[in-house]
């Protein structure tokens, strides 16, 4: 194993071939809430930067989040995306309701995902909601205890 001394800082470097070291982690919370009724995809503010070491680096995107669709066959999609909400890489969807229910339904809208930007950019994740049917869908809100539990953890892993 090789060491590279940069100043006070000392890296170690892995054998080639060798991958899954923890290289860093970020994490993005928020204590915005929301609602909305639109159809297209609306940010639920909750996002985190990492910027990888390496191209070849992968990153683990986990998401904990909970939406409430409410109101007679609530339905809506929560999405996880690498870049602008839209237009970047779509990383995963969620879809829950409610069918043939007239109620307000809880549903986390988490994520685990394993990501290769390809990149050694900043490089930002976030995740969207879009309501589909019912009254409304509510986002980042704990109807139980009132407080938000909302967070995006990203970790980036050596290729």
């Amino acid at each position: 194993m090789a060491i590279i001394t940069l100043g006070a800082n000392a890296i170690t470097a892995l054998p080639a071939g060798v991958g899954g070291k923890v290289l860093q982690v970020v994490q993005g919370t928020t204590t915005s809430t929301g609602s909305t009724t639109s159809s297209s995809d609306v940010t639920t503010n909750l996002s985190a930067t990492i910027t990888p070491s390496s191209s070849s680096n992968k990153i683990l995107v986990i998401v904990s989040q909970t939406h409430f669709a409410v109101g007679s066959n609530p339905t809506c999609l929560a999405k996880l995306w690498r870049g602008t909400i839209g237009s970047g890489t779509e990383l995963g969807t969620k879809c829950f309701g409610s069918y043939g229910l007239s109620i307000e339904l809880a549903s986390p809208a988490d994520f685990c995902v394993l990501d290769t930007p390809s990149t050694t950019s900043a490089t930002t994740y976030n995740t969207s909601v879009a309501f589909k049917a019912g009254s409304r869908v509510d986002y980042n809100v704990d109807r139980d205890s009132g407080t938000q539990k909302v967070t995006i953890n990203l970790i980036e892993i050596a290729g």
